[in-house]
């Protein structure tokens, strides 16, 4: 019995089952991974809502975030030093129609996924996915969280460092990733 439950266990690599020579199957990891972005692709596309339209002021943004922090469904997060003034300057201004945005985004993403990215020096980061109905179709948005070292509490903590548009490619290049998703909006 026991040999059993051991072979069962070395028939598969993270979930996927394996060939006799102990490699993954191709085809079904393939699979899984076209599952994964058809059902991630779907639930952008439904579940895509209006933009909070705030007015864009120090007083929305401390009401929106106070203590310059937001509950995320993976725990809490802090506001970069400098969100709100990028909002404020980006795109000469535009920008400052996403503080609703960014408050949704953070607070009810529809993904959240985890990344490596170089500028980071391969520590993790983590994507925050939305989706925003528009005129003919959704737009997305990202925001960027990152953990920094608090040297106050002696330990790391989740920053949001930037919120903007992304082209939905990208995103699923990173959602094709194993392990990938950290949370997903049932």
């Amino acid at each position: 019995m026991r040999k059993e439950k051991k072979l069962r266990k070395e028939t598969t690599i993270l979930g996927l089952p394996m060939k006799k020579d102990g490699i993954a199957d191709k085809k079904t990891e393939t699979d899984s991974i076209q599952e994964r972005v058809g059902r991630i692709k779907a639930k952008l596309e439904s579940m895509a809502v209006p933009m909070a339209d705030y007015d864009f002021s120090p007083e929305m943004y401390h009401k929106l975030f106070p203590n310059g922090k937001i509950d995320t469904p993976i725990g809490e997060v802090k506001m970069g030093e400098n969100q709100y003034k990028k909002l404020q300057t980006r795109d000469q201004g535009k920008r400052s129609r996403y503080l609703g945005v960014m408050y949704q985004t953070l607070k009810e993403p529809i993904v959240i996924a985890k990344q490596h990215r170089e500028q980071d020096a391969g520590k993790p980061s983590w994507l925050y996915i939305k989706s925003f109905a528009k005129s003919k179709k959704s737009e997305i948005i990202v925001s960027i969280v990152v953990n920094q070292f608090d040297n106050y509490k002696n330990k790391p903590i989740k920053v949001s460092i930037s919120t903007y548009p992304k082209d939905i490619k990208p995103i699923m290049g990173v959602i094709k990733k194993p392990d990938a998703i950290v949370y997903e909006k049932p």
